[in-house]
């Protein structure tokens, strides 16, 4: 952790501080526990509360990334020239109202996916929208690998523990243990956020997602990151991370051994980030994709072929191992594209909501397969759909190899 903070105090920020960035940081690794719990032990809750149906979950996730679409294009008319750390406090405000919700709702959470799917979505857009443009007003393009391993490494660090004390609440105490604690989280997230002063800064042009397009859509390179962000969001940052969880709870049972084997992962991927941060090089992005999209790909593949606890293992080994360093190039080439000509002084805020919506679109295509999959009820159709969603990361580290070469590749 201090080396990161050490790497944040050498950066040249334009519009944040050192300390901003380093609060900034913080309060991101602080939310990861809160999205930990909605992201892997409420779907479990939801999965055994409706006797292992999928289609409550398809639906949940359905509502949530629905919204998410229509929330990428609104936020940006607030965010293009109003305080962005804002809009996050009210992020923290409806983390309050969902974690009472189910607490209220309870063993009737099943009936609810909708409306809970809906508040999560609030909740996820006013945290990472105005998180993203400060990130990217903050590091510069030479220094953005290694803050994007460091700052996911002191994550999972968080998430090590995390999973193995949630697990073992859920496992031997009530849920709303668990709510408490988080809600105490989120009012600690709400108070730390004034901790991050921004400068006051009035863009000339309003807020005009058409004349982005027009400007900046015909580069290559913002096509291929368009299209990376539509497949990360149709495999590795959502349906994918879904089916691992639930193979996970099925497989082994017990909140506690989800989260014993959650923290497990977790603690493969923290290696990952840091030699990820402590030595990737731009040049070595295209070699580092295609070893890793061939991993992931032949252990899913050998999952299909023999299932079982060991095979899944496997393949959960490397896929929080493979996919993460697919995740965090994928993350490096998103930022350093909203510093290309043309989009970095006049259309960042447009540039960031565009891929909010092509992540999300790709979410919502993930989730009706889930929900084509759930209406058959069938495990095994499951397995199969899991080396589909892999073949789709595939593609995305494809996309990711493309930018490399049309716009890094001197870097």
């Amino acid at each position: 952790m201090s080396r990161c903070f050490e790497f944040l105090k050498q950066q040249k920020v334009t519009n944040i501080d050192f300390n901003n960035m380093k609060y900034l940081s913080a309060l991101m690794c602080l939310f990861s526990v809160t999205e930990l719990f909605i992201g892997t032990f409420l779907l479990a809750y939801l999965f055994k509360l409706s006797g292992e149906n999928l289609l409550p979950i398809a639906y949940y996730y359905l509502s949530l990334f629905g919204l998410s679409f229509v929330l990428s294009y609104i936020t940006g008319f607030w965010l293009k020239n109003h305080s962005k750390m804002t809009l996050y406090r009210f992020g923290c405000f409806f983390e309050l109202i969902f974690f009472a919700s189910v607490w209220f709702f309870g063993e009737n959470a099943c009936q609810h996916v909708v409306f809970l799917g809906a508040l999560y979505a609030f909740i996820s857009a006013f945290h990472y929208y105005p998180f993203n443009l400060l990130v990217s007003a903050g590091v510069s393009q030479n220094k953005m690998i290694k803050y994007q391993g460091y700052l996911d490494c002191i994550k999972n660090i968080i998430k090590i523990v995390s999973p193995f004390l949630l697990g073992l609440f859920l496992s031997f105490d009530s849920l709303n243990t668990i709510m408490k604690f988080l809600a105490c989280l989120s009012v600690l997230n709400f108070l730390g956020s004034f901790c991050v002063v921004e400068k006051k800064k009035r863009h000339l042009l309003p807020y005009n997602v058409g004349a982005y397009f027009k400007k900046t859509f015909r580069k290559q390179a913002v096509r291929y990151i368009y299209l990376m962000e539509f497949f990360r969001g149709l495999a590795l940052e959502g349906v994918l991370t879904v089916v691992v969880t639930l193979y996970i709870v099925y497989l082994f049972q017990t909140d506690f051994n989800l989260g014993s084997l959650t923290s497990l992962f977790t603690l493969a991927t923290v290696v990952m980030n840091f030699l990820f941060g402590r030595f990737a090089k731009y040049q070595n992005f295209v070699k580092i994709l295609i070893v890793t999209t061939v991993l992931t790909t032949a252990t899913s593949l050998l999952f299909v072929l023999c299932p079982g606890r060991k095979t899944f293992i496997l393949y959960n080994l490397s896929f929080v191992t493979a996919t993460r360093l697919l995740l965090m190039i994928t993350s490096v080439n998103m930022f350093n594209g909203a510093n290309i000509q043309g989009v970095k002084m006049l259309f960042k805020t447009e540039y960031f909501a565009v891929r909010e919506m092509f992540l999300n679109m790709g979410r919502l295509v993930g989730f009706f397969g889930l929900l084509i999959v759930a209406f058959y009820q069938n495990f095994e159709l499951l397995r199969y759909f899991l080396l589909l969603l892999t073949l789709f990361a595939a593609v995305m580290g494809f996309c990711s190899v493309l930018i490399n070469k049309t716009l890094f590749q001197k870097q």
